[in-house]
């Protein structure tokens, strides 16, 4: 019977000893759960809780299997330095508000976890006051210290002086539902990987957030929000850090939405980047650190610099991004920066440019692209090699798209542009500057308040069935001092010539091209050294179909061949003129326009015009033909069979390079 007794009795004391505390003074501290191994803090409205929830800690009895729970009840406390030296340990302060009462010091915390590494941490809920005189609200890991699997949710974290919350050399840290507001970092991360924040925000801190050394790809902050800080809204540092962003805002920074530096990689879809006094996002690499950013979907809008300001050896690859009504650029390329491409990007109403591309910067293609409206320019392009591909560059400021040469570059890299249009610019269409390679393709070109292309000092090449340069109010396409080289063309309705050659360094041709309804349909001036102009057809010029002139200079210009064009221009004055010793092929004649005259009515028996002297024509009136020849005065005239309603009546002039005058009057 007696050993009986001691058995139950020593059973009993283990019992106590597993679950009740060793200091039974500490029963005043809490209230105990066995089965849920949950402590509730036995503390009063405007307690300092630091006792209680010290000493709680310290008797606590965890596990993965087991972990231990502390609960602070709603109401307000307050609160010196906590330690945390446990695994598996949950602090849940749902209603509850705990400011910190001791001195203010860079070197405070509130809750300290940088003694030991711990495992399975959670701190959800409550309102956590660091009162300005905590350096680190919430510090978790310093030095070798390790934190795996941290939790921090439901939690509102604020006026710590240093950080709110840091976390260093941790893994598997969640963050969920944490709002972060008036401190130099909201929340600070470095040397962790699987990062997950979602659904946080910080607002009125020097830096939202700070993500430095995150390592791998399992870094993610999803719907988060980093509002009206003082300088960056997210700050993303160090080579080898990679970041998710998915979905959030990152707007109304002092200075930039998001901010990265020295070889980080950001991955972003479908968050908002917009109203920053600075950039919406900047992404800065170096010589010897390639940042990386990939964007889909995302806003970059009214930011008071650039949306996005890739600058030095970044890496930019963008898709279904707006970046519009920024005060500079849309989407800036600078400093050896490189795309893979900038795709179904809108970039609208801009303070300088659309999209801009410069500073030996690389960029593969730039496709499907909306830049209008920009106070400058639509689409800039600098010394650079790229494909602009089914792009739209209307009703900018100056250029619709701008193709540059930068001074101290020698390059002359190559620009393709297909299916794009530049239309209704205040200055040129497509703007080309000395030693540039440029090629257009399918592409519509009109109602520019200057010239429709414009190039100077570079090759050009406007090939193909598709391309439109219509309506604009100088020149249809104007080569100057380089290569002009034109195929196929649809050139029309242009205030001044359809296509000029100027300058004395300026070469090229102009073959099978319709050109219709300009001023003047080709001209050459001050030098041009011109090697074909063949098979176009140049109708409804007003005052010249081909003009060839030599300037006041004494620079001579040429034509060297000009074979199968048909002319049908009523209205010009001449159709084909070498003015003041330009040169053209030898046979080649000074030709008039054909006119018919008045009296060609219905009832007349005889055609008459005017064309230039001594030259023979060929009359049609249905299907017969008449010869003729003009006299000593230009004129002519052919007796035929009576006119009646309905019949066509055509004058025909043939030259030995088989170009043809053409003109028709209907009965």
């Amino acid at each position: 019977m007696k050993i009986m007794k001691k058995i139950i009795i020593i059973a009993c004391v283990l019992i106590l000893t597993l679950f009740y505390p060793k200091d039974a003074n500490a029963l005043e501290y809490y209230s105990y759960d066995a089965a849920t191994n949950t402590y509730t803090l036995s503390v009063k409205d405007g307690q300092d809780i630091t006792e209680a929830l010290e000493e709680t800690l310290e008797v606590m009895t965890t596990s993965s299997s087991r972990p231990g729970i502390v609960i602070i009840p709603e109401g307000s406390y307050e609160m010196y330095i906590i330690r945390i030296l446990k695994s598996h340990v949950t602090i849940s302060a749902e209603g509850a508000v705990i400011k910190y009462k001791g001195a203010a010091s860079h070197g405070s915390y509130m809750i300290k976890a940088t003694d030991t590494g711990t495992t399975g941490v959670t701190i959800s809920g409550g309102v956590w006051d660091g009162n300005k005189k905590a350096g680190i609200v919430l510090n978790f890991g310093s030095g070798s210290v390790k934190h795996n699997n941290l939790t921090f949710e439901n939690c509102i974290v604020k006026n710590g002086i240093d950080q709110n919350m840091r976390i260093s050399n941790g893994t598997g840290v969640t963050c969920t539902n944490v709002t972060v507001s008036n401190s130099n970092y909201g929340i600070y991360v470095s040397d962790t990987q699987k990062l997950s924040m979602e659904n946080c925000s910080s607002y009125s801190n020097t830096f939202g957030y700070g993500l430095r050394n995150l390592n791998g790809e399992e870094n993610y902050l999803k719907k988060c929000a980093a509002t009206s800080n003082r300088t960056d809204g997210l700050q993303i540092k160090d080579v080898g850090t990679v970041v998710r962003v998915e979905g959030g805002k990152y707007n109304e920074n002092a200075k930039n939405g998001i901010s990265m530096t020295a070889g980080a990689a950001v991955v972003m879809k479908n968050a908002d980047v917009s109203k920053n006094k600075s950039n919406g996002i900047s992404p800065v690499g170096s010589s010897k650190t390639t940042t990386k950013l990939s964007a889909y979907d995302c806003n970059y809008n009214e930011n008071g610099r650039h949306g996005v300001a890739g600058d030095s050896y970044v890496n930019i690859y963008l898709k279904g991004c707006q970046a519009g009504n920024n005060a500079s650029n849309g989407i800036m390329l600078n400093k050896r920066c490189k795309s893979s491409g900038l795709i179904n990007n809108i970039t609208n109403g801009n303070g300088t440019s659309g999209i801009l591309v410069q500073g030996n910067s690389t960029c593969s293609k730039i496709e499907n692209c909306v830049s209008n409206n920009n106070k400058k320019l639509g689409i800039s392009v600098a010394d650079v090699k790229v494909n602009l591909i089914g792009c739209s560059a209307d009703y900018n400021n100056k250029h619709g798209i701008y193709v540059a040469h930068l001074s101290g570059y020698n390059g002359a890299e190559a620009v393709t542009i297909t299916n794009c249009t530049a239309n209704f610019n205040k200055a040129d269409g497509i703007c080309i500057t000395e030693k540039k390679k440029v090629t257009v393709k399918n592409t519509t070109v009109k109602n520019n308040g200057q010239s429709g292309i414009g190039s100077k000092a570079a090759t050009l090449k406007v090939i193909g069935n598709n391309n439109v340069i219509s309506g604009n109010k100088k020149y249809g396409i104007l080569g100057m001092q380089g290569n002009l080289y034109i195929s196929n063309a649809k050139i029309t309705n242009n205030g001044s010539f359809g296509v000029y050659f100027m300058g004395n360094k300026t070469n090229g041709y102009c073959i099978n091209s319709t050109i219709t309804g300009n001023r003047s349909g080709i001209g050459l001036n001050r030098g041009a050294n011109v090697s074909k102009i063949n098979n176009n057809r140049i109708q409804s010029s007003l005052e010249y179909g081909i003009f060839c002139n030599r300037s006041t200079s004494g620079r001579k210009t040429i034509l060297k061949e000009c074979k199968g064009n048909v002319f049908y221009n009523p209205k010009a004055k001449w159709e084909i003129i070498c003015n003041n010793e330009g040169t053209k092929p030898s046979a080649l004649k000074n030709l008039h326009t054909i006119t018919i005259g008045k009296s060609v009515k219905k009832g007349t028996k005889k055609i008459t015009g005017t064309f230039t002297v001594k030259e023979a024509l060929k009359i049609m009136v249905n299907q017969k033909t008449y010869k003729v020849k003009t006299s000593k005065k230009g004129t002519y005239s052919k007796k035929v069979a009576r006119l009646k309603v309905s019949d066509i009546v055509k004058v025909i002039y043939k030259d030995r390079y088989n170009n043809k005058i053409i003109v028709s009057k209907k009965i």
